[in-house]
Formats: C-alpha cells, sequence, structure tokens
C-alpha cells in the first residue's frame, strides 16, 4: 500500500495537498479525505502526465485485498467532486476510457520531490541554444504539413541542429515525425524511403530515450503499412501510456482503431486530441468519418464542416459522403465536386487534371452501380503515377463507389503506403461500404493486410463482415 506520511504539502493547481493530513485545502476552506482517497491522488501526481491503468492503481493502493473496480470509480468521483467543488473550470483528472485515468499534464504541481520531472513521453527542445532555436522553427512548421515547402523546410532546420547537437533523442524523434508527416500529407516523393527514414530516426531517438511516445508512433504506424497490424497496436498503445496528453498520439491510436472497424472504441481517442487541440482540422474529420460509420449523421455533418472550415479539405469527401447517406444525391455530388476541385486548386497536378474531377466527380455518388463501377474502372486506367500504387483520390474514389476488387487489387499484400487513410471509409452502413465489407474475397483481404489478426486480439469489427446479413448475390463490382 502506498504510504503518503512520507510527504510535505505541496501546490496542486489551485489546491494545497497535504498527504500527511489527507487534507485538500483552498483559501480558508479544508477538505477531509479518506487516506485511500488520498492514496490514488498521490499515484496520479507522481505519475502525472502518464496514464495510470486500473490494474496499476488496485496492485498499488489496494494489493492483495478483495475489492471490486468500484473502489476506484467511487474515488476518482469524489476527487472531482472536491475539486470541482472549488475549481470549477479546471479538469484535473481525465478519463481515458476501459483503461485507467490522467492527472491533467498542465496543471501547475509545486513543491512535491517526488514527482518525475517529465512522464510526458513527447518531445522537448534540445540543450543548445542555437539547435534549440532550429529545433522550434522545425516544429512550428511540422503543425503546418499542407503549406508548400513546410515540412522539407522542418526537415532542413532538425537536420542543421543535429548537427550542432548530435545525440538529441528529441531531434531524431522530430526527424522521424517530419519524414513521417511528408510521406502522409504530399503525394511527391518516394514513400518506402521516406517511410525508411522515419523509422531510422525513430529508431536512433529511441536508443537515446527508450520511453518516447512520438518515435514508438512512428514505428505503430511503420508496422501497420508492414501489415502487422497487431504490433502496430501494441505500440500506439504503450506510446498512448507513455504520452496521453499528445493529441496526435491519442488520433494516432484511435485511427488505428478505425481503420480495423473498431470505430466506437476509436471515437473517444479522436474526442481527446480534440479537446487536447481544436485547432487541427484532422481530427475533426477523423472523428466525422468516425460518427459517419457509426450512422450519427448530423455530428458527422458538423464536424465535416468544421474540418473544412479549419483548413482541411480532404473532410469534403466525409462532408460529401453524409448527404449521401442521408438520401441528398445531388448535394452529395455537388460537395464532393466541390472537395476534389478545391483539392486540386491545392495539390495541383499531384492530384490530376481538373477536368476529371469536372467531369467525373459528380457521379461517384450514384445510386446507379453501372455508372459508379464505370467513374472506377476510368479512374483506376488514368491514374497517371508512376508510384506503383493508387493515388489519394482514386483510392478514396474505390471506397465510395464500393469497388471491393478493386481496393483488394490496390492494397495487395498491406494498407496501402500513401493513401491508406482511405480504408477509413470503408465501414459505413450505406450500400457501397457493404459491398466491401460483406464482399466473399474480404475475409482473405483482412487476412493479408492484418486485420484479421488484430481482431483475434483486440476484438471483433463493430460491422458484422462476410458473410454477413447484408450480404447479396449480384452486389459487387468486378474491376
Amino acid at each position: 500500500m502506498l504510504s503518503s506520511a512520507r510527504v510535505k504539502p505541496f501546490k496542486l493547481g489551485a489546491f494545497e495537498v497535504c498527504p500527511v493530513s489527507d487534507r485538500l485545502s483552498k483559501g480558508s476552506k479544508s477538505l477531509k479525505i479518506e487516506p485511500q482517497i488520498m492514496n490514488v491522488l498521490m499515484l496520479l501526481v507522481d505519475s502525472q502526465g502518464r496514464l495510470v491503468q486500473r490494474e496499476e492503481f488496485m496492485a498499488k493502493i489496494w494489493q492483495e485485498t478483495d475489492v471490486s473496480d468500484e473502489v476506484l470509480t467511487r474515488a476518482i468521483s469524489v476527487l472531482r467532486r472536491h475539486f470541482r467543488s472549488e475549481d470549477a473550470e479546471t479538469e484535473y483528472i481525465q478519463t481515458v476510457p476501459k483503461r485507467g485515468y490522467v492527472l491533467h499534464p498542465d496543471l501547475e504541481c509545486m513543491g512535491h520531490s517526488d514527482r518525475p520531472q517529465d512522464g510526458s513521453g513527447g518531445i522537448h527542445a534540445p540543450r543548445n541554444s542555437e539547435a534549440t532555436a532550429l529545433y522550434l522553427q522545425g516544429r512550428s512548421l511540422l503543425k503546418q504539413p499542407f503549406i508548400a515547402g513546410a515540412l522539407d523546410n522542418a526537415i532542413d532546420y532538425f537536420q542543421e541542429a543535429l548537427s550542432i547537437e548530435g545525440a538529441s533523442a528529441d531531434l531524431y524523434a522530430a526527424l522521424a515525425e517530419s519524414y513521417y508527416q511528408k510521406l502522409t500529407f504530399s503525394q511527391a516523393g518516394d514513400k518506402h524511403a521516406l517511410m525508411e527514414l522515419a523509422v531510422q530516426n525513430a529508431e536512433r531517438a529511441l536508443v537515446l530515450n527508450p520511453d518516447m511516445a512520438f518515435p514508438l508512433s512512428a514505428l505503430a504506424m511503420n508496422r501497420f503499412l508492414s501489415s502487422d497490424i497487431v504490433g502496430a497496436l501494441d505500440l500506439a498503445f504503450r506510446a498512448f501510456d507513455l504520452a496521453p496528453a499528445e493529441p496526435e498520439i491519442a488520433m494516432r491510436l484511435g485511427y488505428l482503431l478505425a481503420i480495423i472497424g473498431k470505430t466506437r472504441q476509436a471515437i473517444p481517442y479522436f474526442e481527446l486530441a480534440i479537446s487536447r487541440d481544436p485547432t487541427r482540422g484532422r481530427y475533426f474529420q477523423c472523428l466525422a468519418q468516425a460518427k459517419l460509420c457509426n450512422d450519427e449523421l448530423d455530428e458527422a455533418e458538423r464536424l465535416a464542416k468544421k474540418a473544412i472550415d479549419l483548413h482541411h479539405l480532404f473532410a469534403y469527401d466525409t462532408y460529401a459522403a453524409v448527404a449521401y447517406a442521408k438520401g441528398e444525391d445531388d448535394l452529395a455530388a455537388q460537395r464532393f465536386t466541390q472537395g476534389c476541385l478545391a483539392m486540386h486548386s491545392m495539390f495541383g497536378a499531384q492530384f490530376g487534371p481538373p477536368e476529371i474531377w469536372e467531369k467525373y466527380a459528380g457521379q461517384v455518388f450514384s445510386r446507379d452501380p453501372d455508372i459508379r463501377k464505370l467513374v472506377a474502372q476510368w479512374l483506376v486506367m488514368s491514374d497517371g503515377n508512376d508510384i506503383g500504387y493508387a493515388s489519394i483520390p482514386v483510392m478514396t474514389v474505390l471506397m465510395r463507389t464500393g469497388s471491393a476488387q478493386a481496393i483488394f487489387d490496390a492494397c495487395g499484400n498491406g494498407p496501402p503506403i500513401g493513401s491508406h487513410g482511405a480504408l477509413l471509409r470503408m465501414w459505413g452502413s450505406v450500400d457501397t461500404c457493404r459491398m466491401i465489407y460483406t464482399h466473399p474475397k474480404f475475409p482473405d483481404f483482412a487476412r493479408r493486410i492484418g486485420m484479421a489478426a488484430a481482431w483475434a486480439k483486440y476484438g471483433a469489427p463493430d460491422r458484422p463482415v462476410y458473410p454477413g446479413p447484408s450480404q447479396a448475390a449480384g452486389n459487387h463490382h468486378e474491376i
């Protein structure tokens, strides 16, 4: 059992905590707390910024005492009630559904000498002042991946900083993150080479500091793209345990869960990412897509519009799909066409000639399966790239038209590097989605890319896959 008798009073947010007398004070008000509840608080304080799982609470506080999880739930509830009674504006304790709790990492904690100095697992500035300046410039660019040249400039800054301070885990971690973001957000370049560079720098960072969340999450995405989704989720959960307050870490964990069809489990992680950084349109887009897959159409529409307002233009696709799910076909066509033309204005030739989208985009959401089939066939044949895989726009169209066989062919033996985000669109309840996950060849596809193994460890997808009850003969495109 934890002992708080050795700990002096210290400041936590707006409160003073006195473990010796089991009191929580603010100004002239003093609240008496049960000893076991104080032990719960102290474990959270000692782990600030790190997820404390329910099992850890039980092992360290109640040890071999035969009690149920309800004692922990009650302890957290009591602490929250005390905090809210005097400081209602601050969220002191965050819940991670089905896993545990986190003490808000930004809370001021002064005078507690037993608290670890850094439990965030995140990325922090190097020590050399010149390297720090370069590092900070690079980090600011990572938040703007769609701006032309931003990621290339970030890579240059981090490499120059490494020439000054070569043994910095944080710089290697930031460089790994740059290469992974370039792979994700840019149509240009050799995706496999970029992934290899991300992995090399992530591994260098982890040699210097094994408990860094961002390098672990980069390695998780590499495992995913190598058809080891079990390994990817294992690493993503570990990264989240190290840095539950980092929005990008939470987003990537949710992303992997959503791709294997566990969209309900993914939603809290997307919501956590948004709560930590409400300026990133991509987080709203992922949550919108997950909500759409769970038939929460109005909420999905609101979130997709928010993502577009934050200049995440990929959200036009979800915005259009919501209209299609509501039966508003003309609106779906209008939104999808608008999104394609907006993406072309941003990416230029990398997104294909504009006449393609002016001519065909409005037919992507056609109710006529023959028209959808022709559109998908034409785009596959005219995908003017020499990179060896379907581009982002083509993979998206294949998903939206229910072109199951074309998707299985495009993915081959693994998720399509550079356009893997299209897999998020698979798990809806509309007819085109069902054409994919109830297709007779879907089980083999799921096995090849690592989904089936992930279901065996982490649970079945929310939707029934082939031979699900919605299976109907003659519904599938063979292109």
